[in-house]
C-alpha cells in the first residue's frame, strides 16, 4: 500500500475520531483513540449494515433458489 493511500486510510480514521496523530512515541505516529466502532458507526449511520445485507442476501437466495426450481418445473415433459 503507498504513503498516499494510507494517508488518506489515516485521515478518514481521524476525521471520525478513530485515530490521531501523536508526538509520542516520535513525532508522525498514530495511536488508537478511545471511540468506539460502534458509537462511529451510529454517527455515520452504517450501524446494523452487515445485518440488512444478510437478510437481503438471504432473501436474494432464496428468490433465485424458487426461480431454479421454476425453470427446472417449466422444463419437465408431460407437466
Amino acid at each position: 500500500m503507498s504513503m498516499g493511500v494510507q494517508g488518506r486510510h489515516l485521515e478518514i480514521l481521524q476525521r471520525h475520531r478513530l485515530a490521531r496523530s501523536g508526538a509520542r512515541p516520535a513525532p508522525g505516529t498514530w495511536q488508537r483513540t478511545r471511540t468506539s466502532l460502534t458509537s462511529t458507526a451510529r454517527r455515520i449511520g452504517a450501524a446494523g449494515a452487515r445485518e440488512r445485507r444478510h437478510r437481503t442476501y438471504a432473501i436474494e437466495r432464496d428468490a433465485y433458489a424458487w426461480w431454479l426450481a421454476e425453470l427446472a418445473w417449466m422444463r419437465t415433459k408431460g407437466k
